[in-house]
């Protein structure tokens, strides 16, 4: 039996609460649907529901959404927890700003909502964010029997890890070039956690400035554990740090840049910063964070297999992150 309730849809979208309608239908949980915000504002601070959507089809109609909340509930009180919250945007130009918004967590494309996978994808943020701190790879690839973990102790490993996923992927039905794809997605995440997510006590990266061909120990703190996993058609990579170190500051605003710009380059100057996340988004990604502060930091990418690669390339794909302090 599942905890998760009841949900709530602030916005009005016959295609978006459809799909909603699903997703809840799943959990055995009810959506409640409010045309007008002020009425759903109103129900969340009755009751905290376990998440909330908010579809907006400008930043006009965000902002005024955003006033209203602030005025109701605060944008800072217990009641808005961004890891419970979702919008769904219609314009992806706009998402840069909202993104910077304390009340939005994740972002939900209404471009590719009636993908099948939609379903899949929208009730692994549910659960992940549900679980709270200990959201982690299973929750993502829900009723997954059969996943498979790596520990990295070198940096040599490397190369094994990513000839085993390759190995995973073709015995899965991915095509060869969808395969290259994903391997060079894992290829950047791994080599984050490796280089990147390690800090000293004071905060400061220890490895992020030596080349990404460099032979490491990774020892205690510094090794990295892959985990993958195959389910409904859906591949699921995740990679954990023990550091905890990613920057909620740097992730928006690197992911807003990505949102402005196709030729974005991520810069490896901060703490977690150096994701790759251009290359990770472009490759059709659906990418979650999920990082406790100076603990752990979990990224998973979920990929739908299609046997073309335009599909593959433009399948629904959403960005979830959520820290814990």
């Amino acid at each position: 039996m599942s905890n998760i309730q009841r949900l709530i849809l602030i916005g009005k979208s016959n295609q978006i609460e459809a799909r909603l309608d699903q997703v809840a239908h799943s959990f055995g949980a009810a959506l409640e649907t409010y045309s007008e915000p002020s009425d759903g504002i109103a129900s969340w601070k009755s009751a905290m529901p376990d998440y909330i959507f908010i579809a907006v089809k400008s930043l006009a109609e965000f902002k005024s959404i955003e006033n209203q909340i602030e005025k109701s509930l605060g944008l800072y009180s217990d009641q808005v927890d961004r890891n419970k919250i979702a919008i769904f945007t219609e314009k992806v130009s706009d998402f840069p700003e909202i993104l910077q918004s304390p009340i939005v967590g994740a972002r939900i494309p209404v471009e590719s909502l009636d993908q099948d996978q939609s379903v899949k994808i929208l009730s692994a943020v549910i659960r992940i964010s549900c679980a709270g701190v200990n959201g982690d790879f299973s929750n993502a690839l829900y009723g997954c029997d059969n996943i498979l973990s790596n520990k990295i102790h070198h940096s040599s490993g490397k190369a094994l890890l990513i000839d085993e996923t390759r190995r995973f992927l073709l015995e899965n039905q991915f095509k060869s070039r969808i395969t290259s794809l994903i391997i060079n997605a894992v290829d950047e995440l791994i080599m984050n956690a490796i280089f990147d997510a390690p800090v000293d006590e004071l905060g400061k990266q220890v490895h992020s400035t030596l080349p990404r061909n460099s032979k490491l120990e990774l020892l205690g703190k510094n090794s990295v554990l892959v985990k993958m996993g195959f389910k409904d058609n859906l591949f699921g990579i995740s990679v954990i740090d023990q550091h905890g170190s990613l920057s909620q500051k740097e992730l928006i605003k690197h992911i807003g840049m990505r949102y402005r710009t196709q030729d974005y380059t991520v810069q490896e100057t901060r703490a977690s910063a150096g994701l790759g996340l251009s290359t990770v988004f472009e490759l059709g990604a659906n990418l979650f964070f999920i990082s406790e502060q100076q603990v752990r930091t979990e990224v998973i990418a979920l990929f739908q297999n299609y046997s073309n690669y335009g599909k593959f390339k433009n399948q629904f794909k959403i960005f979830a992150p959520f820290f814990y302090f």
